[in-house]
This record gives structure tokens, C-alpha cells and sequence, in this order.
């Protein structure tokens, strides 16, 4: 005769079903995270090699402060080169073309482990527009029409980092010239020589913790910066201040390694 199942067997079933969840869960979540962590790498590469070619098509000069153009944004300066001829058009050619804006912004220009990136903030134009952006400019680099050829070498030299694209009470959005830079020469924001911080950057910093001086770190790993030459680097949480800013300052003769 076939007996059904006690309380206890039950119990014990439903106990091993939950071990291996919580067994499983961590992976997948690590899985996931790994998966956007490429996907961000390879839009930083994106915006890098569009930056490159820019500059071939611009006799050398990157997209600076003074590109000689209506915009004065890199990120908006590069946008026909990803694909983003229209907005690039919008965005140089009517001063209030924030306001049509795509309500998706430019996928590319966020980092999908940014925890802001889905925040409502003060300077939000209309409902849904995203005009911020986790991808930060080398104010070291995109001013003063520099160009392509970098002094200390462009695998050395960081071109775009990341930071929150809400921090504090900052927003960082691309159509504005307030900009999107992590280092601002001119201000002392976050400068090696005007400014000495403690530490490189920030790594995962709680949204009541972030500083706008400071570039910001979203995943674990560390901080993704996209260098002169098109490549990708990972700087880690403990990486020596004084690599990382070798790595910031195009001309400081400085020999940046880890």
C-alpha cells in the first residue's frame, strides 16, 4: 500500500529546494553582472573608437571645448559617429532640442551598473527624458583643441572613465557645458595638483557617500576607463593614486603602470 508523504519529508524537500536557490541565485547574479560589465566595456570602446574617428576626419583634433563646431561637448561631437546623426543635428542646430530629446537617450552613454541611472533628477527635461550620462570625459585630454597625438602616449592616457550620473546634488548631462568630465583642470575638481584627494576614485559609493570630485566605480571589479589607442582598462579599487593620475594627465611625463 503506497503512503503519502509526511509533513516532516515534505518539509525536508522544500528545505533542499531552498538550499539550492540560494546556491544557484549568487551565480546567475554574478553571471548577469559579468554580462553587463561587457556590455559596458564594449560601449566604452564604442565611444572611444568613435572619438578616434573624429579626429581622423578632423585633422587631429579631438572633440574638445574648442572644436571650432556649435556644440562644445565630446559626447555630443561624437554622436554621428555612433549612429546618432539626427540628435547630433537636434542638439547643434536648436538650443531647445533637449526638450525632444528621445526618451531612451543614448543607451551608449549609461552605464547599466550605475545605480542613478534610473533616478528622476532636478534638471530632468519633460517626463522620461534622459539626457545624463555614467560616461565621463578627461577634461585633461578634451580641452584646448588637443589632438589626437598624446604626449605621454595614448595607451597610457585615459580618454572617458565613469562616474553616477546623478551624484549628490549634481547631474552630469551632455548637452550642457557644465559637461560630464571626472577632472576638471580648470576648477581643481578632483586635480592631482590642485585638488589632492586620498584616493583614485570612488568604488561603489552609496548614493548618500558620492562625491562629483571623484570618478565613480559601479562594479565590483573597479573602473573601466577607455585610453587614447581604443583599448579598455580596468584600474582596481586599491590601484596607487599616483598610477591612476599618471594615467589622467596626457603631458605630465609621468610612466603610468600597475
Amino acid at each position: 500500500m503506497r503512503r503519502g508523504s509526511s509533513l516532516v519529508e515534505l518539509l525536508i524537500v522544500l528545505g533542499i529546494i531552498a538550499l539550492l536557490i540560494g546556491l544557484i541565485l549568487p551565480a546567475v547574479q554574478a553571471v548577469r553582472t559579468h554580462a553587463l560589465e561587457v556590455s559596458h566595456c564594449n560601449n566604452l570602446k564604442q565611444i572611444d573608437l568613435a572619438t578616434i574617428h573624429f579626429a581622423e576626419t578632423n585633422n587631429g583634433f579631438l572633440p574638445g571645448k574648442y572644436a571650432g563646431t556649435p556644440a562644445k561637448e565630446a559626447l555630443i561631437l561624437i554622436l554621428p559617429y555612433l549612429e546618432q546623426s539626427a540628435l547630433y543635428r537636434a542638439f547643434t542646430g536648436n538650443p531647445l532640442a533637449l526638450l525632444d530629446a528621445p526618451k531612451s537617450g543614448v543607451g551608449m552613454y549609461f552605464n547599466p551598473l550605475d545605480p542613478s541611472r534610473s533616478a528622476i533628477g532636478k534638471s530632468s527635461f519633460g517626463a522620461g527624458v534622459n539626457v545624463r550620462a555614467s560616461i565621463a570625459d578627461n577634461s585633461f585630454v578634451f580641452s584646448d583643441q588637443p589632438t589626437i597625438t598624446i604626449p605621454d602616449g595614448n595607451s597610457n592616457t585615459i580618454f572617458f572613465g565613469e562616474h553616477y550620473s546623478i551624484c549628490g546634488e549634481t547631474e552630469f548631462l551632455f548637452p550642457r557645458y557644465t559637461g560630464t568630465y571626472f577632472a576638471d583642470r580648470y576648477t581643481g575638481q578632483a586635480s592631482p595638483s590642485m585638488n589632492p584627494l586620498p584616493a583614485a576614485f570612488q568604488h561603489r559609493p552609496r548614493a548618500s557617500e558620492c562625491d562629483p570630485n571623484y570618478a565613480q566605480a559601479a562594479g565590483r571589479s573597479g573602473l573601466y576607463c577607455a585610453m587614447g589607442d581604443g583599448s579598455v582598462r580596468l584600474f582596481a579599487p586599491t590601484v596607487d593614486r599616483a598610477v591612476f593620475w599618471a594615467a589622467v594627465t596626457p603631458a605630465g611625463g609621468e610612466a603610468s603602470g600597475e
